[in-house]
């Protein structure tokens, strides 16, 4: 048994991770705002051990870490001062540091990370082009840590991002109309994970550190075409549901102002950077990922509900 700090253990990430960890035998100090709320609540009565905290409040970082060897955290984004990441990640290593009792340090970003830099226009849009530094910035930090073990995470786009409310502000158009518009062609694969086969990679690099140190690894459980995954969710919504590909130039332009586009556009140049990006097997790490028909199929009710004002 492990004793194993979480922070942003409500999110999707960190309540994945949390929900792992508990099932595998592990015990969780998940560092929450809100002991009370409803996401926490459930925490706790699945046995994870509550700590009030913020990740930009050291000192109360320190109760929760403290008598633990292991800690996952995933990057997050501060709305107003995106320099709070970097706050938060520095905060948490020093007090994983100080602690003498951390051993191994679990960091979650986004797939292509390591690529974006690479890619031409990474840096037209300021809040992406922040975003992207500190999560470097994160990156190199655990990597410099000095403790025994680390283990970098970058999953894909979460399955449920076509659920609500993710959906509200991923795909408005998509909810409203049965189209989405986007900068994806026909040809390009996006690439999905489960964030509960995100929560089951933490569990596995928990139990057994040795194999998955030093590792940087991408989370990836299905590679779809557009229409593919809008096929997928359009059947188990009784919807019709397609793309319009945007040209090329707009898409670029929206970029500029609009990160969530930017991220799009991005994506692509990665791809496109990437050799074997549409043809490498999935590596699952023998955890058996779920699939994006499994997962849609799985929470049929819930694409109903996002899905039932389209035509």
């Amino acid at each position: 048994m492990v004793k194993v700090f979480i922070a942003g253990a409500t999110g999707k990430q960190g309540g994945a991770a949390a929900r792992a960890l508990l099932t595998s035998g592990h015990e969780v100090h998940a560092l929450v705002r809100d002991v009370e709320s409803k996401a926490a609540q459930a925490l706790r009565s699945q046995g994870a051990i509550l700590f009030k905290g913020d990740v930009l409040d050291f000192e109360s970082i320190k109760p929760a870490i403290a008598d633990t060897q292991a800690a996952f955290w995933p990057s997050i984004i501060f709305l107003p001062d995106l320099s709070d990441e970097i706050r938060a990640n520095d905060n948490i290593i020093k007090a994983a540091k100080e602690a003498g009792t951390i051993q191994h340090l679990i960091y979650s970003t986004f797939i292509g990370l390591d690529k974006n830099t690479q890619c031409s226009g990474w840096d037209r849009n300021p809040f992406y082009k922040q975003a992207v530094e500190h999560k470097l910035d994160g990156e190199e930090k655990v990597r410099q840590s000095g403790l025994k073990y680390y283990t970098l995470l970058r999953p894909s786009e979460f399955m449920s991002n076509y659920l609500l409310p993710s959906a509200q502000w991923q795909f408005p158009d998509l909810l409203s109309t049965g189209v989405l518009h986007t900068s994806w062609t026909k040809d390009f694969k996006n690439k999905f994970i489960d964030e509960t086969d995100i929560g089951r990679t933490i569990a596995a690099a928990v139990s057994d550190p040795e194999r998955f140190n030093g590792k940087e690894l991408e989370l990836v459980g299905d590679r779809l075409g557009v229409q593919e995954a809008l096929d997928i969710v359009g059947a188990a919504a009784g919807k019709k549901l397609t793309f319009e590909t945007q040209p090329f130039d707009e898409a670029v332009k929206a970029a500029v102002e609009n990160p969530i586009k930017q991220g799009e556009v991005i994506r692509v140049a990665v791809a496109n950077l990437t050799k074997d990006y549409y043809t490498a097997p999935l590596d699952d790490f023998g955890l058996g990922f779920t699939g994006f028909r499994d997962f849609v199929e799985n929470n049929k009710d819930g694409i109903k509900e996002a899905y039932k004002n389209a035509p």
